[in-house]
């Protein structure tokens, strides 16, 4: 059999299409901005949730730990959403956008 033959993935495959992969990124990236400005602005508030106090001894790394467990989780499961709805998978560039402007404007208001 020839290489060529061996090393082909079908193009069709839903876990490696380019919107799935597309939506997956997004979806974490967004998930993970919006966790951290919840997060990060509880902590500025002096609410921290008590799991995230025992995630590290130092606040900004248990901000960023408890930030990316929501975000990968959220995004893993709102990634099939996206990638099978396209109104919502057209967003996703705009949430993404509204996402990183949220988190900067949070870092420079609560430092």
């Amino acid at each position: 059999m020839p290489a060529s033959e061996v090393a082909s993935v079908p193009h069709s495959s839903p876990l490696l299409s380019a919107r799935s992969v597309t939506a997956l990124a997004t979806s974490l990236g967004v998930s993970f901005l919006l966790a951290y400005v919840v997060f990060h602005g509880l902590h500025a508030l002096h609410h921290d949730p008590e799991f995230v106090t025992r995630l590290a001894k130092i606040p900004l790394f248990a901000t960023c730990e408890a930030a990316a467990l929501f975000g990968v989780t959220g995004g893993v499961l709102l990634a099939p959403v996206v990638a099978q709805n396209e109104p919502i998978y057209r967003q996703m560039a705009k949430a993404l956008l509204i996402s990183v402007a949220l988190f900067t404007l949070e870092i420079l208001i609560l430092p």
